[in-house]
């Protein structure tokens, strides 16, 4: 009775570092992705109006 309460407390312990971890991943590579089309979107615009 006691093992499965405390295997049931450190799964739900490891499931919240998995989530946390993996919205901070999804944050990185969203920034990434917004920055590099930016990016893209800028050179795009330098080119059509030679600036």
């Amino acid at each position: 009775m006691r093992r499965t309460a405390e295997s049931r407390r450190r799964r739900r312990t490891a499931e919240r570092k998995y989530t946390r971890y993996a919205k901070k991943g999804l944050g990185i590579a969203l920034g990434a992705t917004i920055s590099s089309l930016v990016k893209l979107g800028w050179e795009h615009v330098r080119r059509e109006y030679g600036l």
